[in-house]
């Protein structure tokens, strides 16, 4: 499947025909979940520890564009794998877990080196473009 392809309008502009989502967020927090889910529309009690990267095609989508969903690890080990995905993708889905007990704290959460901080400052050295946070659970 060609993720670059742009489609000429008639109008003088393009429109993206297809759309690369990377799903990233810590340990636990649900991202295989979520994406499972949204394929199969069925909560996955046992979900792999990650997904093989999930194709919809045009048809089955309202805006008839092409998704390819690709889920990662939150290991520390796959961190450079992460970013490399993240800086192939048009929107990057940040997922954390409302569980977490610094989930009420905006600081803990998005204050200097706060759970979510971190991971924007990662995803920003690599990627310029949207970015969804999500809390999960």
């Amino acid at each position: 499947m060609n993720l670059n392809k742009d489609v000429d309008t008639g109008t003088g502009m393009m429109e993206r025909r297809s759309i690369r989502i990377v799903v990233i967020g810590d340990s636990k927090c649900g991202k295989t979940s979520l994406i499972t889910t949204l394929v199969s529309s069925t909560f996955p009690e046992q979900p792999p520890p990650v997904l093989q990267q999930v194709h919809i095609p045009p048809e089955e989508t309202s805006d008839n564009v092409a998704l390819c969903i690709t889920d990662t690890s939150s290991a520390p080990t796959e961190r450079d794998h992460t970013l490399q995905e993240v800086s192939r993708a048009h929107v990057v889905i940040l997922v954390y877990s409302v569980e977490d007990d610094d989930c009420n704290d905006p600081s803990k959460l998005f204050g200097q080196n706060g759970q979510l901080d971190l991971w924007i400052q990662d995803i920003t050295k690599v990627f310029k473009g949207p970015i969804l946070v999500v809390g999960n659970k």
